[in-house]
């Protein structure tokens, strides 16, 4: 008995399903949220290959769901089990039962989730019965939806919350050309029967044209899609109408990623989460993130950083921050007592959030005051007084939510930086002194030969700041590391490029290595000023370096080359006397510091950078040129016009009127050899001349007719008789080019005789 499921299998449809599903995953592994995530595409596969399997296998549904079961209960255990370390397979099986056990504990109980295989786990686990579920239905009911809808869901979702990288995006175009590819696939299969019941003339190769068409059209689509400009209006009502839709969902699903990490931060609530990797793209883009206004500004005029969080601890190419206390804030309580504040003036600060969601508190160093409840991390210095790690608020802010932040702000200068002393308290150095065995030997040596010559820390700082500006070169992207090399090592000393994460880490371990206390400070940068309100946008997402100084507390270092220079004033080189150890990196002059603001990154391209957007309209123009000559080439290469009547045959049956006579004209042309074609211009000659031939003449009574009417084209005709002859009647094919080019004269000598007719020559 034939299988009828067999039947319906189709190798075309089941390859573009598991490419769909692995596009999908393989977005997911891209974000590097978490380690291991490359499981999920791994269960993709395998989850697609069981569901094709089962779609075209002759077992019941009940059967199928029993299989089904029976797969998930070994095949998800045995890959998740991989991310332990332990030696045997029920070691690590249950170690990483138990950790997903007490995750899950967390989450059911709203506390934030540590360990991000809960995530990767989660990702597994939908990926596999997604996968399989899509197989097994495209499969057995070629219903291909079930693959489409629900991984494209999973893809925007992820591109979503990984906008921040520079190609992620193209992941969702490739993704959408195959859905495109997929669904034309499907509607082919569906009317190949009805065709062949209403005996409608389908070509052998329709497929290869109609599929050299559909991708032509689908491709264009997707560029055009990503060069076009969006309404920037339409877009923002729609995020936030989606924000409203989704905010208790998100609420409560947050703390199922609170572990994880992006290049700048974990995807959940905040931008930057409770680690940092350093990663492999620098943030861009043009989408607001914040605007400021300053309400009551500081006593003297300054370069704003905006803070979120700061780092301590570096390992392998990932900051964290170690183990503090956390302070309950509220308003009514006064500013928080920070320590080493001297000199400071207050500012106060309105911040107008643009992102979905944002609990993570942004102000210039350092916050003591927030018009929220919020939890601040601290490092207690001594009773009253704290050092601050972050402000998070309590409750999560939606985009266009306002807090109102105020700051002790520091400006010292240089003379006062020069005249602290190094003595450092030891909360500072227990907590801002750790280099990393594997690295503190070469950053030393080489941050020794840096500052040689150098007395204070500030000058061994501003040494090391110029040395990384005029050493590593800027660059929005950076390779992984070479295997068995720190990231950090392998760009400073073999890379030379590298991103504000690269610089600035650089510069901290540097520090440290020789004594002086720094961290890794992230944010953003002041963006644009307009209007007296800062515009901060995702390119201005940016990490520095904070260096201690006894009594003035962290202060801020810029060893990134693409911001403008930091420098501060000198009060010993303004009054004309001697300046022993002078700054290296050159002051700005007015006009490069409008309203005391630097450029960003992408304000002022660099030397030999591509200008996206004075070359855009010629990209486009040149690839729609491109994809109009592709899709006129298919067009024409594959026949994919002789398709055309047997469709407008079809849409005429179906209203009940008969087709109009060129339609069936065009159709019978299409199903003709191309030695019948040429043959056409010996019946064209003979209506042109008034002597058409009997229906059932033949071939050689036509071509005899002619030659009577048009013995100067007897040479011609006889060609075009003989080669339809061949072609027809023997076994030996026809010259088809001599046949046309005959043919084509045989219309010009039937012309030239039709026009001396009626000139009456």
């Amino acid at each position: 008995m034939v299988n009828k499921f067999t039947r319906s299998w189709d190798w075309l449809t089941a390859v573009l399903v598991f490419l769909l599903l692995q596009v999908s995953a393989a977005r997911l592994v891209t974000t590097n949220w978490a380690a291991h995530l490359y499981y999920a595409e791994t269960l993709a596969a395998l989850g697609a290959i069981l569901g094709l399997a089962l779609g075209a296998s002759r077992f019941k549904r009940a059967a199928v769901l029993w299989l089904v079961v029976g797969y998930t209960l070994v095949v998800v255990p045995w890959q998740i089990s991989g991310a332990s370390d332990a030696e045997s397979l029920s070691d690590r099986l249950q170690q990483v039962g138990g950790l997903l056990l007490v995750s899950l504990g967390q989450f059911m109980h709203r506390q934030p989730v540590k360990a991000p295989l809960f995530f990767v786990g989660f990702a597994c686990l939908v990926f596999w019965l997604l996968s399989i579920a899509a197989g097994y239905w495209a499969a057995r009911h070629r219903n291909v939806l079930v693959a489409i809808i629900p991984s494209g869901i999973l893809v925007v979702v992820i591109q979503v919350y990984a906008n921040y990288q520079v190609r992620g995006s193209w992941w969702l175009g490739v993704y959408l050309l195959l859905a495109l590819l997929l669904v034309g696939r499907a509607y082919f299969l569906h009317n190949e029967k009805e065709w062949a019941e209403r005996r409608v003339y389908v070509h052998d190769e329709a497929w290869t044209n109609i599929l050299g068409a559909l991708f032509t059209v689908a491709l264009t689509a997707v560029l055009l899609a990503w060069l076009f400009p969006t309404s920037i209006s339409s877009m923002q009502a729609a995020t936030d109408t989606w924000t409203k839709i989704t905010r208790g969902i998100r609420d409560r699903l947050s703390n199922a990623v609170t572990s994880l990490n992006g290049p700048y931060g974990r995807p959940g609530a905040n931008f930057y989460g409770t680690s940092l990797t350093l990663g492999q793209d620098a943030a861009v883009g043009d989408s607001p993130v914040f605007t400021v206004n300053v309400l009551d500004p500081p006593a003297s005029s300054l370069r704003y950083y905006w803070r979120g969080r700061v780092y301590d601890a570096y390992r392998n190419g990932q900051w964290s921050v170690s183990p503090g206390s956390t302070r309950d804030f509220n308003p009514t309580s006064g500013n928080l007592k920070v320590a080493d504040t001297q000199d400071r003036t207050v500012a106060q600060l309105r911040f107008t959030l643009q992102l979905p969601t944002q609990s993570l508190i942004y102000a210039p160093s350092e916050p003591v005051w927030l018009d929220h409840p919020a939890s601040v991390q601290v490092t207690p210095v001594e009773t009253g007084l704290d050092d601050v790690l972050s402000w998070q608020a309590k409750t999560t802010l939606a985009a266009g939510n306002r807090y109102v932040v105020r700051a002790e702000i520091g400006n010292p200068n240089v003379e006062q930086l020069r005249a602290t002393a190094a003595i450092y308290p030891k909360w500072v150095q227990d907590r801002y002194l750790e280099v990393p065995d594997s690295l503190r030997g070469e950053f030393r040596a080489l941050a020794e030969r840096v500052t040689a010559g150098q007395d204070s820390p500030y000058d061994k700082a501003i040494a090391i700041t110029s040395y990384l500006r005029a050493t590593l070169q800027y660059s929005t992207n950076v390779p992984a590391a070479p295997e068995g090399r720190d990231p950090i090592e392998w760009v400073l000393f073999s890379y030379k490029k590298g991103f504000c994460n690269y610089y600035a880490s650089a510069e901290v371990l540097m520090l440290r290595s020789i004594g002086i206390p720094a961290r890794l400070a992230v944010g953003f940068a002041e963006g644009e000023y307009t209007a007296g309100t800062y515009v901060v946008r995702r390119r201005d997402a940016h990490a520095w370096p904070e260096v201690f100084f006894p009594g003035l507390g962290w202060v801020e270092f810029e060893p990134t080359a693409s911001q403008q220079p930091l420098v501060r004033s000198d009060p010993l080189a303004q009054s004309g006397g001697a300046t022993p150890n002078r700054n290296l990196i050159r002051p700005l002059d007015d006009a490069e510091r409008p309203g005391l603001r630097p450029s960003t990154a992408q304000t002022t391209p660099r030397a030999g950078a591509l200008n996206f957007a004075a070359v855009a309209p010629v990209m486009l123009m040149i690839l729609s040129v491109i994809a109009a000559a592709l899709a006129l080439y298919l067009f024409y290469q594959h026949r994919i016009y002789n398709l055309i009547p047997v469709f407008l045959e079809q849409a005429f049956e179906r209203t009940g009127v008969a087709a109009p006579t060129w339609v069936g004209n065009w159709s019978l042309w299409n199903r003709l050899l191309p030695v019948e074609r040429a043959f056409v211009s010996i019946n064209l000659g003979l209506r042109w001349l008034g002597r058409p031939a009997a229906i059932d003449a033949t071939p050689a009574e036509r071509a005899a007719n002619l030659k009577d009417l048009l013995p100067q084209a007897a040479e011609h005709i006889e060609a075009v008789a003989s080669e339809l002859e061949t072609g027809l009647f023997t076994p030996h094919p026809a010259d088809v080019s001599r046949a046309r080019r005959s043919g084509w004269l045989v219309i010009l000598h039937a012309l030239r005789a039709r026009l001396r007719y009626f000139l009456g020559v």
